[in-house]
């Protein structure tokens, strides 16, 4: 009755305030935890699924380049250019032969009118 003995409401209740506090830390603690897990595993999947999808595109992409017909292809479209090429070339050397056909027309009108007594 001097107020050192506690009474068992009084103890009841501060068992409850005791438990209660530490189950709410330890859903606190919980979802703490499985928010940075969740970021952690989905971080860590992203990265091992990106490295799987290089590795894959790589092997494809080298297996492709080595193909018959990915080497036909360049074939075909090396020959097309080279064939495109010399066209441009013989027209180009014709157009030159004109150009220089016209010049020495040029040149022999020149002349003549530069020299009109030796006709």
């Amino acid at each position: 009755e001097n107020g050192s003995i506690i009474d068992a409401n009084s103890f009841l209740s501060s068992m409850n305030g005791f438990y209660s506090t530490t189950i709410q830390v330890l859903i606190a603690t919980f979802f703490v935890f499985g928010v940075i897990s969740f970021f952690i595993i989905k971080q860590h999947s992203t990265n091992q699924v990106e490295a799987a999808v290089d590795e894959i595109t790589s092997i494809r992409f080298e297996t492709y380049l080595r193909s018959v017909p990915f080497q036909d292809l360049i074939r075909k479209e090396v020959s097309l250019i080279s064939e495109l090429e010399s066209e441009n070339l013989q027209e180009r050397f014709e157009s030159i032969g004109e150009f220089a056909a016209r010049l020495e027309q040029i040149e022999n009108r020149l002349a003549r009118e530069d020299n009109p007594e030796e006709e």
